[in-house]
């Protein structure tokens, strides 16, 4: 992973190379002085090892965090719509989204919320870190590695929040809610469009049963994620996930 949450953060609050370095080095959380005024130290900490977050959150044991299930999206042609739950009809979006061909079949939506910070001290908050779609009744899976593009680029998508959709879902929504715009459909509680909510995602189905979404919201809000295949032993792609990055690694007492 070449991102690093550290160093944009450290970039912002203006960290000389000197501190930047000197974090990295150590290892741990460390506190720096504020380069505007010598009053103020900011508790910083190097970026965590996102593969083994990753790893973590995919066998269920990311510390601070839970699991849940928002359901399945029936795959009938093996082909899942991969984009942005905000804007998601605005004109000009930067970044449509990406239509991945896997096995056909009925996929499950796991999310992971990962929390930080605690009720008692009024600093409680969760985000969603990880979201995958897995092939219900897979042989087993045998591999997790970036989705590339025909040129060999790794993939990441720009979205302020995800949106998993069976192929024609979106336009049939809209044909079922005439005069919504599928940003509205898809973002406003609304009850003529009944849908099932969890923490931090939403379902929401065709009116025959037959197809449906389902959007995440993202973590951090750092708006860039990669896409990540989900292979058996025979090669086939079963699954996709995304990871949003989000580091909820508690702070020394």
């Amino acid at each position: 992973m070449e991102w690093t949450w550290f160093r944009s953060v450290a970039a912002r609050l203006g960290l000389s190379q000197e501190q930047v370095d000197t974090v990295e080095r150590a290892g741990v959380q460390t506190e720096v002085q504020h380069p505007l005024d010598p009053c103020v130290h900011i508790r910083v900490r190097p970026d965590p090892d996102w593969t083994q977050r990753l790893t973590d959150a995919w066998e269920g044991v990311l510390v601070n965090s839970r699991r849940e299930s928002a359901g399945s999206i029936p795959l009938p042609d093996g082909r899942l719509v991969i984009g942005s739950a905000v804007d998601v009809d605005a004109p000009g979006r930067s970044d449509p989204g990406i239509v991945v061909d896997l096995a056909a079949g009925e996929y499950e939506v796991v999310v992971t919320i990962a929390h930080e910070g605690s009720e008692e001290d009024g600093d409680y908050a969760e985000y969603a870190s990880h979201v995958f779609a897995l092939l219900r009744g897979n042989m087993g899976v045998a591999m997790i590695e970036p989705m590339t593009n025909t040129d060999g680029e790794e993939l990441w998508l720009e979205m302020g929040g995800l949106l998993f959709a069976a192929s024609g879902v979106t336009e049939q929504l809209a044909l079922e809610h005439p005069g919504k715009g599928l940003g509205q459909i898809v973002n406003r509680p609304d009850p003529a469009v009944p849908a099932t909510l969890g923490g931090r995602w939403k379902r929401i189905s065709t009116r025959d049963g037959a197809g449906a979404l389902i959007t995440v919201r993202s973590g951090h809000g750092r708006g860039s994620f990669p896409v990540f295949k989900i292979t058996d032993a025979d090669g086939t792609a079963v699954g996709a996930l995304i990871d949003f990055f989000v580091d909820n690694r508690p702070y020394d007492a």
